[in-house]
């Protein structure tokens, strides 16, 4: 390397009119030296000493611009920002003077980090060092643990999910021996922990999100003996959602498609279908316990309502509907919730199942 840069240097001396074929030499040397890990441990020695190699201020520009491009230019995962300051984590003046508004790229939330950045930091991390302490504070934007409690439920359900999203970012950091581990752990096992301790704090939107999630945030602590009994908690009060959860879906599909009447809906059943839209904030608990006779109601009915939603995309199932709901409207049915569409279903389903023969 020595050579290509002295006999550039020779070149610029023996002839100034040759400026333009220099500048070409040097870009192709440098664009040479870009081209993987290995070479690059050269061109890093001339960013922390190009003085050993040549005093030419144009050319200190050339090298400095070089490193400008290459850091900030978006490239593919694999050369990721995250990547290239592993890389460049020996070289600390020129890093901190070009990281920029990049840092944010280097938190640990970040999806471009790759196994191989993570083990690299693992072998040569120090934080005792002064550059790998800045690096760490650029990294580190683990949540805060706080206190969670049922008086504001719809701030502590959107804390909830938002710190479970990002445990869930960082399963690299989860998956891989780190410095970063410990801490990611500690976050998790809080959450998990004072799910268990207090279901109260499961709100309806929680659930949702961990309804689609849990499995994989099972994953970031497996195996764990510490976390078994919490999870398991949670999974007995996602399971009693699920089941919750399907019981209201079909009650207001079934509203929701004209097979419910005012009779059939008592003023809890009223409440219960209204409040559906908008309890995504209250505690999921406290809403069972609420509607508990109702949900034992929707239960009983659950397989009547599966068939009248499976035959309604039937026109003749439709028409027959049609009337023996009229002709319900002169009987005397007791004045309890679903009687008229409970009754209308038996006489449906018996002229369906002879037209269908």
């Amino acid at each position: 390397m020595n050579a290509l840069f002295t006999l550039t240097k020779k070149k610029k001396k023996k002839d100034n009119t040759n400026q333009n074929q220099i500048e070409v030499l040097t870009s192709h040397i440098l664009k040479g030296l870009l081209k993987d890990r290995a070479t690059r441990a050269c061109w890093i020695e001339l960013l922390e000493k190009p003085d050993n190699i040549t005093s030419d201020t144009i050319f200190d520009k050339r090298v400095e611009d070089s490193f400008k491009d290459w850091l900030m230019k978006e490239e593919q995962k694999k050369s990721s920002f995250p990547s290239k300051v592993v890389e460049l984590l020996n070289v600390s003046h020129i890093l901190d003077r070009n990281r920029g508004k990049r840092s944010r790229e280097l938190q640990l939330d970040n999806d471009v980090w790759t196994s191989s950045d993570v083990e690299d930091i693992d072998k040569h991390a120090d934080p005792k060092l002064q550059l790998w302490e800045k690096v760490f504070s650029y990294m580190k934007n683990i949540p805060q643990k706080t206190k969670l409690d049922t008086k504001n439920m719809e701030k502590t359900s959107e804390e909830l999910c938002r710190n479970f999203e990002y445990c869930l970012r960082c399963r690299l950091w989860f998956q891989h021996k780190s410095l970063m581990r410990p801490d990611l752990r500690s976050l998790l096992t809080h959450m998990c922990t004072s799910l268990a301790q207090d279901s109260m704090l499961f709100s309806i939107k929680l659930c949702k999100f961990l309804t689609h999630h849990l499995e994989h945030i099972c994953d970031l602590v497996s195996p764990s003996t510490e976390l078994e009994q919490p999870i398991a908690s949670i999974r007995d009060v996602i399971h009693e959602y699920e089941q919750f959860s399907k019981s209201i879906g079909k009650f207001n599909q079934t509203q929701a498609s004209g097979y419910l009447n005012s009779q059939d809906l008592s003023t809890s059943l009223n409440t219960l279908a209204e409040e559906s839209r908008t309890w995504e904030y209250q505690s999921f608990v406290q809403v069972k316990q609420h509607y508990v006779q109702d949900l034992q109601v929707l239960t009983e009915l659950d397989s009547i309502m599966d068939i009248t939603l499976r035959l309604q995309q039937s026109v003749a199932f439709g028409d027959i509907w049609s009337e023996c709901n009229a002709k319900c409207k002169d009987l005397e049915l007791p004045k309890t919730p679903f009687a008229v569409f409970k009754q209308v279903f038996k006489d449906s389903k018996s002229m369906w199942d002879n037209y269908a023969e």
